[in-house]
């Protein structure tokens, strides 16, 4: 196994952190306000270079809209988008479920989208069959532990 460590696009992150290793997390607290894109997308941007594949996984906002923010950063045929948008907090309403029915899938960024997010095993496994597909190296982000929080409830619930 590879324990060079990748970057995380920021190359003053990376002199901090000694890079990103396998197995290593980073959680972003964002405060409101504070551009949250700007390190999604450098660290999309060498995740996705060449034909490495990044997963994003997202609680918060459609797939059109994650899309839209994405494209000018990040080249989208080597990312996989997760939706747990569209059925979760979306509540599969029309607006959102169009985005199926005009199509399915966007020509160029792989969409799968997960039709009972608040179930955390759904999730898992779709997960596991990208860490199967790409090698554990696969890098995965979630838009929104909050939001993932939201759906399937904590510890104690």
């Amino acid at each position: 196994m590879n324990n060079k460590p990748c970057t995380s696009g920021l190359k003053e992150l990376d002199a901090l952190l000694g890079g990103v290793k396998l197995g290593d997390n980073l959680v972003w607290e964002i405060d409101s306000g504070v551009p949250v894109q700007f390190f999604v997308a450098h660290y999309l941007q060498a995740a996705t270079q060449g034909t490495s594949q990044a997963l994003f996984v997202s609680f918060n906002a459609s797939p059109q809209t994650v899309l839209d923010r994405l494209s000018p950063h990040v080249s989208l045929t080597n990312l996989v988008l997760v939706d747990c948008f569209t059925s979760g907090k979306g509540n599969d309403e029309a607006v959102f479920s169009r985005f199926y029915k005009s199509g399915g899938e966007n020509p160029v960024a792989r969409v799968i989208h997960v039709k009972d997010p608040s179930d955390p095993e759904k999730v898992r496994k779709v997960l596991n069959e990208f860490i199967l597909e790409n090698n554990p190296c696969g890098r995965y982000i979630f838009d929104s532990l909050t939001g993932m929080l939201e759906l399937w409830g904590n510890e104690s619930s």
